[in-house]
């Protein structure tokens, strides 16, 4: 495929935080054609394409009609990754939505002749944490952990087989963690923490380094990877290529909402068992642990680059919530 071409272009989990990023990128742009799919399209407030509310992924039938013409299917929908698991069977879960589910339209698509298929996995496929001053790169072998990373990888390699015996190309795309306007989870219990002025025992952690990647850098190499040829059937990290502590990264938020950093400092050995005890041990994880990545590869061979930095992209989620 080459570049300035217009391309039909199918999106699944089109109200999620990436996938309704990317249909609204596209549709400001107005170069391709865009259908969203998802689950329920009652609160989708964006009328300027076609929408499939589609419940059922391997439902049979359901893509022969919806795949026609199709170019590029950029696979988003999945099941999340759950700090507090409910499932008694959370891997069996995580298979059916992410793999089962993802297999399927795969293999509808490369039968009715979609011409490239891009994953958006999960840089937990490389594992939790890297040592420090060691990031992971795209072509490590892999190490997941959990059932959700676990179903993530099958998934990559599922595909990678299938593009191995059809003519349909596959990209895959590990993130780390993602941030943006309208983000959720752990960072925007942090930012309500800091704007209501609670303490903080995390000022200890001065020395870890985390790997973020903007929504807006995101959706741009997914942008690159919808046209580039030399995508095709490879693997890439993505990130802000900046890294920052937890420390740093509360001190600035802060600062930019004009309010003190509440910081207290406990031992790290204090912490940790605090949170091992209460429950919140991935948590912990997340807040004391490094986990850095390396975009190298991405840089050489799709001429790629962040658009904004870490700093702009934080800024961004300020913005908007004021």
């Amino acid at each position: 495929m080459e570049r300035g071409i217009r391309l039909n272009i199918l999106i699944t989990g089109s109200n999620g935080f990436i996938g309704k990023s990317l249909v609204e990128q596209l549709l400001s742009k107005k170069q391709h054609k865009v259908t969203a799919v998802l689950r329920n399209r009652k609160n989708f407030p964006l009328p300027d394409c076609k929408v499939l509310e589609i419940r059922d992924f391997t439902r049979k039938g359901i893509w022969e009609e919806q795949l026609n013409n199709i170019d590029v299917i950029v696979h988003a929908a999945g099941r999340a990754h759950i700090l507090k698991e409910r499932s008694k069977k959370p891997l069996e879960e995580y298979r059916k939505h992410n793999v089962t589910n993802t297999l399927f339209l795969a293999r509808e698509a490369a039968k009715i002749g979609v011409k490239r298929f891009i994953y958006l996995s999960t840089i937990k496929v490389n594992g939790e944490k890297t040592t420090a001053g060691q990031p992971f790169k795209a072509d490590d072998n892999p190490s997941p952990v959990d059932p959700y990373a676990i179903s993530k990888l099958e998934a990559e390699k599922s595909l990678f087989d299938l593009s191995g015996k059809t003519e349909m190309e596959v990209v895959c795309i590990r993130p780390p963690l993602i941030y943006g306007p309208g983000v959720k989870g752990n960072l925007s219990l942090l930012l309500k923490f800091i704007e209501k002025g609670i303490p903080l025992p995390l000022g200890s952690i001065t020395s870890n380094k985390r790997s973020f990647v903007s929504i807006t850098n995101l959706i741009d190499l997914i942008e690159v990877c919808l046209v580039h040829p030399k995508a095709a059937n490879e693997i890439f990290l993505v990130s802000d290529n900046e890294d920052i502590s937890t420390v740093e990264l509360i001190i600035f938020l802060a600062k930019a909402m004009g309010k003190p950093p509440r910081l207290f400092n406990l031992p790290l050995p204090i912490l940790k068992f605090l949170f091992l005890v209460s429950g919140n041990k991935r948590i912990a994880d997340r807040l004391i642990s490094n986990l850095q990545v390396e975009i190298t590869k991405t840089t050489n061979i799709l001429g790629w680059s962040p658009s904004i930095n870490l700093e702009q992209g934080l800024l961004s989620i300020l913005k908007k919530k004021a």
